[in-house]
């Protein structure tokens, strides 16, 4: 099965069509191929030729001026209403009616002609809009009464027992013949606009459930799309926390070799190999964030293993750490742990780029039942300017409401009158439960 790229295309169908009211809409003439009208052009031609040449009456016989206007002056509209019954169902709703006023006041009987009718109630009901649904429907009730009337009052050969007509009791028999009559007339006429109803209906049915599975397709592209979307900002913010890191401990170790004096040879070896295991260490979790084997796990062993190691690249870098723990370690759904160290990561990793040289990076953590929290906290001087800048409390308050958590950072008075930076993270243990 071939995959359709995500660029939000929906799948185009000739005459597709919005349902509303009562009928459906009109079918769009102008969205049909060319050779639909050639068949209407072809149908048209059909009639005007068979018409007269088939027709049983033959009541133009023998030809003569006269007749031959009269069929023309029949004939020619109903030609044209057949011609354009289904591209424009109200002019040949018109045209047969124009047909059929001729008819009665040149006094002509049934005759082949009166095809069109039903040709053009077919069209009206299946192809024009909600408006002319409803004026053909009340158009074959009034041709119905009239025609019934004007065939019974000139003694149409239509009629059973027509050399009856004229006898005694003439107008009871007239109202008698006019009700089964016109019901026989309603069959032709009404068949064909009833049929045009219940086609319109199935194919607008059917253009709806298509439009449904084309909703549901744009639908599972959107969600797909999304999918993806949140995906590359997901791996975006981890290489961003890993590189931020990673460059923050690997600057911090290199410019304490400044300060090292140049005898100190066993601490100058100490720091660039600190370096050179920060880079690979840094390189390696690029490899597993791009290659996605390295998602967090909830086990206590590992996320405390990985807050260690966290700590300890810190320490690596000259800084002063305090760490302290209330309460028993608890297991921590993959998800929270794996927000748990990325947002711990930049926490550390701005305290490491702001807190003032001489002054200790604290980390607190507490458990309980339903949260973890996490705490980093360093006095830095106001008066340094740093030329990183980027969005990392940004992204870990996305992260952290990502999975119903809350991240509060504020600035208070410190020690020796610096200002002191704290970062709190509060996760919820069962997320799912607390998005409820």
């Amino acid at each position: 099965m071939p995959v359709t790229p995500l660029t939000g295309a929906r799948y185009q169908t000739p005459g597709s069509h919005a349902v509303h009211g009562a009928f459906p809409g009109p079918s769009n003439s102008s969205d049909d191929p060319s050779p639909s009208r050639h068949v209407d052009i072809a149908v048209a031609v059909c009639f005007a030729v068979l018409v007269p040449t088939v027709d049983p009456t033959a009541w133009w016989l023998p030809l003569s001026p006269a007749s031959l206007s009269v069929l023309l002056a029949i004939l020619v509209p109903a030609v044209l209403a057949v011609a354009c019954a289904r591209t424009a169902p109200g002019m040949a709703m018109a045209l047969v009616w124009a047909s059929s006023i001729i008819q009665v006041f040149t006094l002509r009987d049934l005759f082949l002609v009166q095809l069109a009718a039903p040709i053009v109630a077919y069209a009206a009901a299946r192809h024009g809009s909600r408006l002319m649904v409803a004026l053909s429907g009340v158009s074959i009730v009034v041709g119905i009464l009239v025609g019934a009337a004007y065939l019974v009052g000139i003694g149409s050969w239509a009629l059973l027992d027509v050399d009856v007509i004229g006898a005694p009791g003439r107008d009871s028999f007239l109202l008698s013949r006019l009700i089964p009559f016109g019901l026989s007339l309603a069959v032709p006429l009404a068949t064909p606009w009833v049929i045009g109803v219940i086609v319109r209906f199935v194919k607008q049915k059917d253009i709806a459930e298509l439009r449904q599975r084309e909703a549901r397709h744009d639908a599972d592209q959107a969600r797909e799309l999304a999918r993806l979307r949140a995906e590359n900002a997901s791996l975006a913010r981890d290489v961003h926390d890993i590189v931020g890191h990673s460059l923050a401990v690997i600057i911090a170790q290199a410019d304490s070799i400044g300060f090292t004096p140049d005898g100190e040879v066993p601490r100058i070896r100490e720091a660039t190999a600190n370096i050179a295991t920060t880079a690979r260490r840094s390189l390696m979790n690029i490899q597993d964030v791009l290659s996605r084997t390295t998602d967090a796990t909830g086990d206590i062993p590992v996320h405390e293993a990985q807050v260690t190691e966290l700590v300890d690249s810190i320490r690596d870098a000259g800084r002063l750490v305090e760490r302290d723990d209330h309460g028993a370690a608890r297991t921590v759904p993959p998800q929270v742990a794996k927000v748990a160290y990325r947002v711990m990561q930049e926490m550390l990793t701005n305290a490491l780029r702001h807190a003032a040289p001489t002054s200790p990076i604290r980390i607190m953590r507490a458990w309980t039942y339903r949260t973890y929290a996490f705490t980093v906290e360093n006095d830095f001087d106001p008066s340094a300017r740093t030329a990183e800048s980027g969005r990392g409390i940004t992204g870990m308050r996305e992260r952290v409401a990502a999975i119903g958590g809350t991240l509060h950072v504020e600035v208070n008075p410190g020690g020796d009158g610096r200002p002191r930076f704290t970062a709190s993270a509060v996760l919820p243990l069962n997320p799912a439960e607390d998005s409820q």
